[in-house]
């Protein structure tokens, strides 16, 4: 199929979004440096010369996908929001949009990401522009009297990012799936900062995932 007919069938936005769920679909599955660029327009039964007018390099391609899903995040987290009365509620659902992600992710993909430094710099910015709001709501969960006042959330989130950059770094991750790294990191971070109404909806949230499963 010429580039004039893929042009007249599939409009250049709708081509934008297949090119962009096939990819991260495809890297996520077997990492990102063993998916060329012709693997992703064979799939898409596009010409490659094709898929380059669209994206005009891998990591631009790459860089894009981590931008859709970060807008694909925040679209799910609206919703939950409204739908939520406590801090730690939408922040569990938060946990468990994760975990569902992470189990369909190659660990290859995370230590690939290192590769490309205008990926390394997006993740960077995002984290950093994040900081602040994300203290902000933990801090919020002090006042509904889910997390302990003792506690500094400036510093928690700090050391919660730490310690899963870290440990994602160490030997550690060889043994274990990073779903169960995150998931470890997170839910013994949380019990750390709750009080007893906080415990009580964390416990009530496991029991619910234990049973699910």
């Amino acid at each position: 199929m010429n580039i004039e007919v893929e042009k007249t069938h599939v409009g250049r936005e709708e081509l934008r979004e297949r090119i962009l769920t096939v990819a991260m679909e495809m890297f996520y599955k077997s990492g990102i440096k063993p998916v060329r660029m012709d693997d992703i327009a064979n799939n898409l039964s596009i010409s490659k010369r094709t898929l380059y007018e669209v994206f005009q390099d891998k990591e631009t391609l790459l860089l894009e996908c981590l931008v859709r899903g970060r807008e694909l995040q925040n679209s799910y987290m609206n919703e939950v929001d409204i739908q939520k009365s406590n801090v730690l509620e939408i922040v569990l659902k938060f946990y468990q949009y994760n975990i569902a992600r992470l189990r369909r992710i190659n660990p290859r993909f995370f230590e690939d990401l290192k590769k490309y430094p205008q990926v390394m710099n997006f993740l960077r910015n995002e984290r950093n522009r994040d900081f602040h709001v994300v203290v902000n709501y933990f801090e919020k969960g002090i006042e509904q009297g889910i997390f302990r006042k003792d506690v500094n959330m400036d510093l928690f989130i700090r050391l919660l990012n730490l310690t899963f950059d870290n440990t994602m770094e160490s030997d550690v991750s060889k043994n274990y799936s990073v779903n169960e790294i995150y998931s470890v990191v997170v839910i013994t971070y949380l019990r750390g900062i709750s009080t007893d109404k906080g415990l009580k909806i964390l416990d009530e949230f496991m029991n619910s995932i234990r049973n699910d499963n």
